[in-house]
């Protein structure tokens, strides 16, 4: 019985790491969030400009989120808490996304 707390023990740890982590990466992509929604309402000119010099980056950057985000939501034990913050994550991801296009569609519409 003694060699089955150990293992107990870090599945509880790894649990609650996780469950850390996707507070943290739903915390990161509504702050992210914020950044990019101040993106949308600048001038026409000031929001070509940023897209052109950091629209790469960002898709970059956001593809990289989702995969370190899928990578943590794999290693999750379902239970009621962490349903919950695996759908404020997914939320945060969508609206990102959202926003994100919508961002990204300026450089295509300048290139296209």
């Amino acid at each position: 019985m003694d060699e089955d707390q150990p293992i107990h023990f870090l599945s509880k740890s790894r649990t609650k790491s996780a469950k850390f982590n996707l507070f943290l990466k739903a915390r990161e992509m509504r702050q992210v969030e914020k950044v990019l929604e101040q993106i949308l309402i600048l001038p026409e000119q000031s929001r070509r400009r940023w897209v052109e010099e950091n629209g790469e980056m960002m898709s970059a950057a956001f593809e990289s989120f989702i995969e370190d985000s899928n990578q943590t939501l794999e290693e999750m034990n379902l239970d009621l808490e962490s349903l919950e913050l695996s759908k404020e994550l997914v939320t945060a991801l969508r609206d990102t996304t959202n926003i994100v296009q919508g961002i990204l569609s300026e450089k295509q519409k300048l290139t296209g």
